[in-house]
């Protein structure tokens, strides 16, 4: 199924995979995130509206994925320029790395491959960040262990076609 999706009120517009589930339809979910659940897997995609990071664009998409993951010692495998052409939108970055994580407060961590994009409007001072997350190893302690063999889970192809179908509406978002 594919269904692109009005985000922020309408002011952007992306592709979400099927099978996703509208967090904020389930709990409070900040005004500058717009999150998505695949609803069998603990895979999910979250939008991110953040200040504009004054680094060169390669830098500043480092430096996201640190204050992201929230650990120095997580791995980038991949950062790479995306030539996609969004009006306003000077760079798009993508970046592939990977860190564990646990769920809530668990002490059990999970090896999460992380796939984002930051697309960065300098002229409105935002960096707006599109990340994947997807559970590689689910640790047998974790609240996830149960349900973590999914054979529909999201697919890397999918989140880029999120990628390449973002678009911004309205550029009254930012203010």
């Amino acid at each position: 199924m594919t269904e692109v999706k009005k985000l922020y009120g309408g002011a952007i517009c992306a592709y979400i995979p099927a099978n996703a589930v509208d967090i904020s339809k389930l709990r409070q979910v900040p005004d500058n995130q717009e999150v998505f659940a695949h609803k069998s897997s603990d895979q999910s995609i979250i939008f991110d509206i953040l200040e504009y990071v004054e680094e060169p664009d390669e830098e500043a998409c480092k430096a996201h994925f640190i204050e992201l993951v929230g650990d120095p010692a997580a791995k980038i495998k991949s950062v790479k320029k995306l030539d996609l052409s969004l009006i306003n939108c000077d760079s798009v970055y993508y970046l592939n790395g990977e860190h564990f994580m646990s769920k809530y407060k668990e002490t059990a961590k999970n090896l999460i491959d992380l796939h984002f994009a930051v697309f960065r409007f300098k002229n409105f001072k935002t960096d707006i960040l599109v990340t994947f997350n997807d559970p590689l190893i689910i640790n047998p302690e974790s609240s996830s262990a149960e349900g973590s063999n999914h054979s529909d889970k999201w697919t890397i192809e999918q989140f880029m076609k999120t990628i390449q179908t973002f678009s911004v509406t309205d550029f009254n978002l930012f203010g």
